[in-house]
């Protein structure tokens, strides 16, 4: 029994936030501060703004550096 004017509070739950690593600098980011580039099963590489394209995705900061970088990755591996 609770007393009266008194409020019983709830635990308010923690949103964890998504970490992705970027593959041009390798550190560890928000997920939604990073571009998404994906690779279709039919080799084809393109730009995932929604985040829900299908295939093999990698994550890269908005630098022009990691952009770079990354680039050079993605295509020394397909």
């Amino acid at each position: 029994m609770k007393a009266p004017g008194v409020k019983l509070m709830k635990q308010q739950k923690i949103k964890k936030v998504p970490q992705r690593k970027c593959v041009g600098c390798g550190e560890m980011k928000d997920k939604k501060s990073l571009l998404r580039i994906v690779r279709s099963p039919e080799g084809e590489i393109s730009l995932d703004l929604t985040g829900k394209k299908s295939g093999r995705g990698a994550y890269v900061c908005r630098s022009r550096e990691c952009i770079k970088k990354a680039w050079n990755v993605l295509w020394k591996n397909p």
